[in-house]
């Protein structure tokens, strides 16, 4: 099955997790630290930014991937895979940047859930209807 949506938002967000990767490689070099934080909270708050990509985009990708290949029309792929990317870059942007508007941080936290609880009920709906539990 072939999952050109969910492909081209993979590739972004993989690029994005790759910056946010970067960022924590240098500011370990800039505060020579080798393993955790080392007291320094700039390099806390860019571990913490990729840590929660790491935490979220896994369950997310794979949604949006079921989410493509189930009945819903493109568009709804393309609608998760945005509010994803964008949500990420606010959460990213307001983890990483200190002093920046907490608006940031809970548009892209409400972003991402969105992906995960619409994305969720939807594909429960749609589960329940393609097995036959629900009437058609």
């Amino acid at each position: 099955m072939s999952l050109p949506i969910t492909s081209f938002y993979v590739g972004v967000l993989a690029l994005l997790f790759l910056a946010l990767s970067f960022n924590v490689s240098l500011g370990r070099i800039k505060g020579q630290v080798s393993l955790g934080d080392g007291g320094d909270k700039g390099l806390m708050r860019r571990i913490r930014a990729q840590a929660n990509a790491a935490e979220y985009l896994p369950l997310a990708l794979i949604i949006l991937a079921l989410v493509e290949g189930s009945t819903a029309p493109p568009w709804v792929a393309h609608l998760f895979g945005s509010a994803l990317v964008v949500g990420r870059l606010f959460h990213a942007y307001a983890l990483t940047k200190r002093g920046a508007p907490l608006a940031f941080r809970q548009i892209g936290v409400l972003l991402t859930w969105g992906v995960l609880f619409f994305g969720g009920l939807g594909l429960i709906g749609h589960s329940l209807t393609v097995s036959g539990v629900t009437p058609q």
